[in-house]
């Protein structure tokens, strides 16, 4: 109970692991102001250093991922967006390359607005 004396409720996402993905992105795409991103894909995991990801027109870099970390949350600022948008991410090594993107098929983030 919190200090009110009132019950207070825990939220928690569960989600299927699929090995044929390498990542699990939860959150943005349904308008949240918020990212979840899930490692499956262990070498991905181990060979990833930062992660780029534009969303809304907004770059973020999560820096120093954590190989015994699998799970990263991400808060944007401002008001959640209504409509669905898509979230695009950039995987890059220790050696600044790109290693992955996602949604697999996209094309990246343009490369003027990376790594800024």
């Amino acid at each position: 109970m919190n200090n009110n004396g009132k019950l207070e409720y825990r939220k928690s996402i569960v989600t299927g692991i699929n090995n044929e993905k390498k990542v699990e992105v939860l959150g943005v795409n349904g308008g949240f102001r918020y990212i979840i991103i899930t490692f499956f894909d262990e070498e991905l995991l181990n060979n990833t250093k930062n992660i780029s990801v534009l969303y809304n027109g907004n770059l973020t870099n999560i820096k120093d991922i954590k190989v015994d970390r699998k799970s990263y949350i991400i808060q944007f600022e401002g008001s959640p967006i209504k409509k669905r948008n898509t979230v695009k991410l950039e995987f890059w090594d220790s050696k600044n390359n790109v290693i992955y993107n996602y949604p697999d098929k996209s094309k990246g983030i343009e490369q003027s607005r990376v790594r800024k």
